[in-house]
């Protein structure tokens, strides 16, 4: 019984971060520049994962969880930057009908794939950041890091104690979060973790799928906010002990 309430709880979540039907169809990349970056990567034909690299033997990796209702490809121009600046190998992992929910744990199979990695983080965008949470809350001492991008974690999940580095980041302009409820969850993440809100960012502008529904107008356009967002994870993570 414990199982079937749990996912009706993650459910639940679900519909109030993508703001849709769980049946509906998802957002897709409407950037058309997007679809160069998208050339930076590898595609997994077994596994549909979007795979960036821009080093030979990249020592860190950040596995990422796409939004409730949202292709992997919206994410595509930011993950190819993100990997360039951040010297990392960047994995965007799709999920069953674009709800990470109903694939919380497909990070694990994607850590099998790449034993010589020394650092691992784990990342998502809106519902993908509260499932990334989630894992990274059952498997306490597994991940480096954890970063939320206009996401929370569960309330019951508690990082405030956890020797765990988090990176929580927010548009001003979020439509889904209202600044208050993301203070609120705040208190919750480790006294030391990354927090910002990006001024005139939405909730939408973290990749390139255009308006969603529920959301606000953003004041800056979606790559401001998205390079806004690489460089304070550039700096979070460089400034971690090197592996």
């Amino acid at each position: 019984m414990k199982k079937p309430m749990q996912l009706l709880l993650m459910l639940t979540v679900a519909i109030s971060l993508s703001s849709c039907s769980l049946l509906a169809t998802s957002y897709t990349n409407l950037n058309p520049e997007s679809q160069w970056a998208g050339f930076q990567a590898t595609t997994s034909e077994s596994s549909g994962w979007l795979i960036y690299k821009h080093q030979e033997s990249p020592s860190r990796a950040i596995v990422f969880y796409p939004g409730g209702k949202v292709e992997p490809e919206a994410y595509g121009e930011f993950a190819d930057a993100l990997s360039k600046q951040v010297q990392a190998l960047v994995i965007i992992v799709p999920m069953p009908l674009d709800l990470a929910v109903l694939g919380s744990k497909r990070a694990n199979k994607v850590r099998r794939a790449f034993p010589n990695i020394e650092q691992w983080y784990i990342a998502g965008h809106s519902l993908g950041g509260t499932m990334a949470a989630d894992l990274a809350y059952k498997q306490p001492g597994f991940w480096q890091g954890l970063i939320l991008l206009a996401s929370y974690a569960q309330e019951k999940q508690d990082f405030s104690d956890r020797n765990l580095p988090v990176a929580s980041i927010i548009g001003t302009r979020d439509g889904l979060i209202s600044q208050d409820k993301w203070e609120t969850t705040l208190k919750r993440l480790p006294n030391n973790a990354l927090t910002l809100a990006i001024e005139g960012g939405n909730h939408a502008g973290f990749g390139t799928y255009g308006p969603q529904e529920g959301d606000s107008d953003a004041l800056i356009s979606p790559w401001k906010q998205q390079q806004i967002t690489i460089e304070a994870l550039v700096n979070w993570i460089l400034g971690q002990s090197n592996p």
